[in-house]
């Protein structure tokens, strides 16, 4: 696609021109949706400016819908940490159970900010996410998905909230009713995101161009190829190198790789972030060019201390030159739950117990303290060291 861009007359004018096409889409199952898309040709601070921006948009900003909070109506359960006589599941399972529901709009203009479902099962029964009744515009993308294990004939009967956001939410709020439990979001409808580059040499630019079609799709059986048979196919047709030379008579291929939880297509993400993005640079386009012109001519030494900020930003550098690299790598780890780590119920729920929301508190807690905690076993240790040592982080001795 070609697009060409005049922002102000004394603006230089900008033109855009690259291709941008989904080469490989699977349903793994019902919650877990991937496609990978091919963004080309491009130069390298191209590349990484279309990389780092879509990467971060789609993490952060795609909003989802996510259960916040259940109120129990059977009078037997007292609070959140409480054993239910005949039910299999602890309270804290169940609410692990409803994190990971996933919920989607029909029409995105259908669903509310907030709105409120039931759940109400006669047991001995198994409690599944098709027995919540929800309200009109909101489905649920797994209808099969476990809740609890009802073994004798109790009744389990809740009211949830179902809140519309963005992130992952971490719910603190301490309310004077016992009965009313907080539930941890996941509002994110992205998975995740990777992305990684190749270089393709200049002369083939043209004919990347021009081709319709690189031919991706496996004329006998009329699939996608593997990722292997893909990758081999591009060679033959692009003459792929895989260098990492910064060649003048080169340019870029970016294939952006998006995971989805069902309740959005790989496809459908990348055209919302993109026109969230594109919706960000709007106010760009209007800035008084002439004005801020003139401004910088009557900016005097009185009015814009310059000596000043370069000794504020000298004092920041300093100060960030001999910021501890562990404790910078630990704080990039801030914002991920535990969740990424792939624990089982019972060592995510004595974690979360202690407080142990997100990687990175995990990381401020020394082995010796981790193995001291309450129920928390040898398999539990294991279960942590393995997933931390997946991400290249070990715990403080």
């Amino acid at each position: 696609m070609h697009y060409s861009i005049v922002m102000n007359k004394d603006i230089q004018h900008v033109n855009v021109f690259f291709k941008c096409q989904c080469v490989e889409s699977i349903i793994y199952n019902k919650r877990h949706h991937y496609g990978r898309f091919l963004i080309s040709p491009l130069n390298i601070n191209q590349a990484l400016t279309l990389a780092v921006a879509l990467r971060r948009t789609l993490l952060s900003t795609l909003e989802g819908l996510a259960f916040t909070f259940a109120q129990s109506l059977h009078t037997e359960i007292i609070d959140a940490y409480s054993t239910v006589n005949g039910m299999k599941e602890t309270i804290q399972d169940v609410l692990a159970n409803l994190t990971d529901i996933v919920l989607k709009a029909s029409s995105t203009d259908s669903s509310p900010k907030s709105t409120i479902a039931r759940l109400c099962k006669q047991g001995p029964t198994l409690v599944t996410a098709k027995d919540i009744s929800l309200p009109a515009g909101i489905e649920i993308v797994d209808p099969d998905q476990l809740i609890a294990t009802l073994i004798k004939p109790i009744k389990l009967d809740l009211v949830l909230k179902i809140e519309k956001s963005s992130g992952y939410k971490i719910k603190e709020v301490i309310y004077d009713d016992p009965s009313i439990w907080n539930i941890n979001a996941k509002f994110m409808p992205v998975k995740d995101v990777s992305y990684y580059f190749y270089d393709v040499q200049r002369e083939l630019k043209d004919s990347f161009l021009k081709s319709e079609s690189l031919g991706f799709l496996d004329e006998k059986s009329n699939t996608i190829p593997s990722q292997n048979a893909f990758f081999e196919k591009t060679k033959k047709t692009l003459n792929l190198q895989n260098s990492s030379s910064e060649d003048s008579h080169s340019f870029k291929m970016l294939f952006l790789e998006i995971h989805t939880n069902g309740s959005i297509t790989p496809e459908a993400a990348l055209k919302k972030a993109a026109y969230t993005f594109q919706c960000w640079l709007n106010p760009f386009l209007d800035i008084p060019i002439s004005f801020m012109g003139n401004f910088a001519e009557e900016v005097t030494k009185e009015t814009f201390p310059t000596k000043k900020i370069i000794m504020r930003e000298s004092v920041l550098l300093t100060q960030f030159k001999n910021f501890p690299e562990t404790t910078l790598v630990e704080r990039s780890w801030n914002n991920e739950p535990i969740d990424k780590l792939n624990l089982s119920t019972r060592a995510y729920n004595c974690l979360k117990r202690e407080n142990i929301h997100t990687i990175y508190d995990l990381l401020q807690i020394p082995y010796k303290d981790l193995v001291n905690i309450k129920n928390f076993g040898k398999k539990c240790v294991k279960e942590v060291l393995d997933g931390l040592k997946q991400l290249d982080l070990f715990l403080k001795e």
